[in-house]
């Protein structure tokens, strides 16, 4: 029989399903109380800054130091950068970059300072306000929203922050280190020199005029022109043109043009006769008509004829060497002719027969007037005589537009718009052409036209041709007076660059979207263990099976990325109660205590949530087999290698199943006692007490060997 060489204080039976006693210490778990009135009654408030701030020791700001540009350095008593203007000639103002005022007290060119991130500028120091985030200290992953990481060679996070959102995406801020500016020499067309003064490639201008222009040492010249058939008159310095028709003559008296009348023939008719014979002469334009012989026109200038003939009878009329001619020749006999000077006279009677009786003609012309007249006698005693109307053969006429008056055409001086009557005369200046100044003597002048190179315009400000800067790539930035072509990141020109707080920024940690489920793996061990819930007989014996010093899995959590370890300090304890601290929960704080009590056996760890797109471990699950008793688990550990069924390891499982049945009967009854080394289980005995380990040793084993008969109805379990 084996000796039973353990001193036994405490130790649990389970019956399966498992008899169990209860823990030796009562566990009461409250949660930790808030930490800021900002949050509701039990919930737990917690400060962060965005990155580069620090929060204040009272929580109430955040704070950063103000930046300045270049190599600019903060004056806090000017609440200002400044920096040394550059040197210029003696007597002329120190010069500073564009934007920067010159304080003439300190001698520095000054530009307010800059706080990022919409923060205020006060006593010297950026502030805002800080994020307050509120939890209920319950623990669990909760983390949401874009975060980043930084792991170890175990690909264990070691570090964790919410990204920084930017106009380009997210940035992590671990790591973060700002971005090299990429820059690129500017080009000026047609060989010009870039001036980082003004900001402008420039160069000089070549002077010239326009086509036609006289070009002089100051400006260009060229004649006015005077329209509408002017002509410049330099004694007035004007154009001027006759304001009568030509032909005519101002006459200053009457105030009027004045030009001869012309005499010429007239238009009229005139006519005598009666009954059947009526006889007209027709005057028009200087011609005459014989109507009563033919409808044609004859000149009065140039003569000519017409005749007729009927009934045997011939008619004849025309005019020649300016005389009116009449003559008739007919068939029984003689002929008459008669002819009148236009200037005056009288044709006499000429015959102008009929078979039934005879007709005469005459032609009067007197004082410039014309008549026909006509006398008849039919040779029965039937007779007339009946002269024609007189009508003017001449007639006095004036160009059009004059009017006729005393004996002279007159009309008044007449100039066309745009020009200014003068006596007979039209005025008006000589008209230039656009961009030039009429001057004396009719010139017209402008500025020497300035002419630039391709792709230049002129600034009559500095007298320079001036052109915007070309970048190959890029574009142009005034404050380095080269082409920004972009930003590349130090550490690895693959990492990108983006936006903040006025520069850019990079970091070799991608950020992640923790809200999307998808991005993060979940393992959960099993916990799983057997419980005291077998049938029992109406003596009290457990009819199910029986397991001595049955452990329970246990597990807690370290919260890398919170930084936040539950399995070391997860908890406070104010007499028997546990406070259990912020980011953990009630099992991570049991777990600790009985870890710390020296309750349990290690198992391992294993990863609770890995995100798998960076590969690193954000939270690991620390496993243990605990027991209700020291007692309990050194017997566990010393025993499990003593039996086949566990193996010289134990057989303790894995992290994620964990095995921590206790003994069989049969089992346990294979222990060798005399094996098993309870000086830990001593070490906690007062030192009064430890020469009594002997005669305590002794009791126990008779405990265990009662015990083990009550419960089994066997013999001793040493035998």
């Amino acid at each position: 029989m084996k000796k039973i060489a353990t001193i036994f204080v405490s130790f649990l039976v389970t019956c399966v399903i498992i008899i169990s006693l209860t823990f030796l210490f009562t566990k009461v778990l409250v949660a930790t109380k808030a930490i800021a009135s900002s949050c509701p009654s039990g919930e737990i408030a917690n400060y962060t800054c965005p990155f580069g701030f620090t929060l204040s020791s009272d929580n109430t700001t955040c704070n950063a130091q103000p930046t300045c540009p270049g190599n600019s350095t903060y004056n806090a008593a000017q609440n200002d950068c400044e920096e040394t203007p550059a040197s210029v000639a003696n007597g002329t103002a120190p010069q500073c970059q564009p934007g920067w005022n010159y304080n003439q007290a300190t001698n520095t060119c000054d530009v307010p300072a800059v706080c990022p991130d919409n923060s205020t500028l006060q006593n010297g120091q950026c502030q805002i306000l800080p994020t307050v985030t509120c939890s209920s200290g319950s623990g669990g992953f909760n983390l949401s929203g874009d975060y980043c990481f930084q792991g170890d060679s175990n690909d264990n996070v070691t570090a964790a922050q919410q990204c920084i959102s930017t106009s380009s995406g997210y940035l992590c801020p671990i790591g973060m280190q700002q971005c090299n500016a990429d820059y690129t020499t500017p080009i000026c067309p047609n060989s010009g020199t870039l001036n980082t003064s003004l900001n402008e490639c420039t160069a000089n201008p070549s002077f010239t005029c326009p086509s036609g222009y006289t070009q002089t040492s100051t400006n260009c010249k060229i004649l006015g022109t005077c329209p509408n058939g002017g002509s410049f008159e330099s004694s007035t310095d004007s154009c001027e043109m006759p304001a009568c028709p030509s032909g005519s003559t101002y006459n200053a008296s009457m105030g009027e043009c004045v030009t001869g009348a012309t005499q010429g023939f007239a238009n009229g008719q005139t006519c005598a006769g009666q009954n059947y014979f009526e006889y007209c002469l027709q005057l028009s334009n200087g011609n005459i008509m014989f109507s009563f012989i033919s409808n044609d026109w004859i000149s009065l200038t140039s003569g000519g004829e017409v005749s007729s003939s009927s009934y045997s009878l011939w008619w004849k009329a025309g005019v020649s060497n300016n005389q009116i001619y009449l003559q008739d020749d007919y068939d029984f006999g003689g002929s008459t002719y008669g002819s009148v000077p236009l200037s005056g006279g009288d044709t006499g009677w000429v015959m102008w027969g009929w078979a039934w009786g005879d007709s005469y003609i005459d032609i009067q012309i007197q004082n410039g007037q014309i008549r026909i007249n006509n006398y008849f006698n039919n040779g029965n005693g039937y007779t007339y005589t009946n002269y024609g109307n007189w009508t003017p053969l001449y007639a006095t006429t004036c160009p059009s537009g004059f009017t006729l008056s005393n004996n002279q055409c007159v009309q008044p001086p007449y100039c066309p718009s745009g020009w200014t009557l003068y006596g007979g005369i039209c005025t008006q200046p000589p008209t230039c052409p656009s961009s030039t100044t009429l001057g004396s003597g009719g010139e017209c002048t402008m500025n020497l036209e300035a002419i630039c190179p391709a792709g230049y315009n002129y600034n009559s400000s500095n007298n320079l041709c001036e052109a915007t800067p070309q970048c190959s790539s890029g574009s142009y930035n005034s404050s380095s007076g080269q082409c920004l072509t972009g930003y590349s990141c130090p550490a690895d020109s693959n990492d990108a660059c983006l936006p903040y707080n006025g520069s850019y920024y990079c970091s070799p940690n991608p950020c992640v979207n923790m809200s999307n489920s998808n991005n993060t793996q979940v393992t959960q061990g099993n916990m799983t263990s057997y419980t005291n819930n077998g049938q029992y007989s109406s003596s009290g014996q457990c009819l199910g099976q029986i397991f001595i010093f049955n452990g329970k899995p246990m597990e807690c959590a370290d919260r890398m990325y919170e930084d936040t370890n539950c399995c070391k300090g997860g908890y406070t304890k104010q007499g028997k109660v546990l406070m259990v601290i912020p980011m953990c929960d009630k099992e991570d704080a049991l777990t600790d205590e009985d870890v710390a009590s020296g309750l349990c056996q290690s198992i391992g760890s294993y990863c609770a949530i890995k995100v798998p797109l960076i590969g690193l471990c954000l939270e690991r699950k620390e496993v243990y087999c605990c027991f209700n008793s020291l007692l309990g688990r050194i017997i566990q550990q010393q025993g499990r290698p003593q039996l086949a069924d566990f193996g010289y390891l134990g057989d303790w499982g894995t992290p994620t199943n964990p095995n921590c049945r206790g003994f069989t009967p049969t089992e346990f009854q294979m222990i060798d006692f005399d094996k098993i080394n309870l000086s830990e289980y001593f070490g906690q005995v007062e030192q009064t007490l430890a020469t009594q380990e002997a005669p305590m040793q002794q009791k126990i084993q008779q405990g265990i060997t009662s015990f083990y008969n009550q419960v089994t109805g066997s013999g001793n379990p040493n035998q």
